[in-house]
């Protein structure tokens, strides 16, 4: 199951996720993709780091140069 935007699901069943991820079920896939996932909160410290995969969007100046001007050389002109 996928849960987008879970932010709001994860604040209200918060109790809830702590004991499933105690005991999880023993076929299935629980994805709960969140803007914020605290590391210091109960609910973060009870999941397997290796089960958390954290996505962030590097900053324009980190990106490689090519990579910051490929779409306005790619982009074709009208």
């Amino acid at each position: 199951m996928i849960v987008e935007n879970a932010d709001p699901f994860v604040t209200l069943h918060r109790a809830r996720l702590e004991k499933y991820v105690a005991e999880p079920a023993s076929a299935g896939v629980l994805v709960l993709d969140v803007k914020l996932w605290p590391a210091n909160t109960r609910l973060a410290k009870l999941v397997d780091s290796a089960a958390t995969i954290t996505c962030k969007a590097q900053s324009q100046y980190k990106l490689p140069e090519w990579c910051v001007n490929w779409p306005r050389v790619a982009t074709p002109s009208s």
